[in-house]
């Protein structure tokens, strides 16, 4: 019974060590690629025409003379006029080991569980692993509007400049597809 004993606590013991070396338990950036939905006071908030993704661009790289993961945090809309899906874009670097964005003004990762991140002060929840592709968000709201204004409506649109509160002055072109 002795030995017994002694050969469980042995196997529990081998079995804890390999735990703790293997990182079981640690997240990587494939983790927390994926669809998210945004947060706001505890509740989901669903867009019907915006569809929110986080993916991995690049596993090895380096920033500010760090190991790093080059990652892109994309909107995906529609657009009814062509008939085709668009993304809003930004890229930023993540720290290998921590997963939380490098100190940057621009953009700020913090995972918060496996489920959970923080991006820009924004809370958003993993829904699901699926992805887009990164060619998919090379069709930018810049190539939508390239395409739009081939249409007289749009064209007339893209020449009616229009005050805003963030850049100054954009056009109502701009104000509809970015909206």
């Amino acid at each position: 019974m002795k030995k017994f004993i002694t050969f469980i606590l042995a196997a529990i013991s081998i079995v804890s060590i390999s735990i703790l070396f293997t990182g079981c338990g640690t997240q990587t950036a494939e983790d927390i690629a994926g669809e998210y939905v945004k947060i706001k006071d505890g509740q989901e908030i669903k867009q019907d025409n915006k569809h929110y993704y986080l993916i991995v661009l690049q596993k090895e790289t380096t920033y500010q003379n760090k190991p790093a993961i080059e990652m892109r945090y994309t909107i995906q809309r529609y657009n009814p006029d062509l008939d085709k899906y668009y993304y809003v874009n930004n890229d930023f670097y993540i720290d290998a080991k921590t997963l939380e964005s490098f100190d940057l003004e621009t953009h700020t990762l913090k995972v918060k569980d496996s489920n959970n991140i923080i991006l820009n002060s924004v809370q958003y929840k993993k829904v699901s692993s699926k992805t887009v592709t990164i060619d998919d968000t090379k069709y930018t709201s810049k190539k939508l509007i390239e395409e739009l204004v081939k249409i007289p409506k749009f064209y007339e649109m893209d020449d009616t400049h229009i005050s805003d509160p963030f850049s100054g002055f954009t056009t109502e072109l701009r104000q509809y597809v970015n909206y």
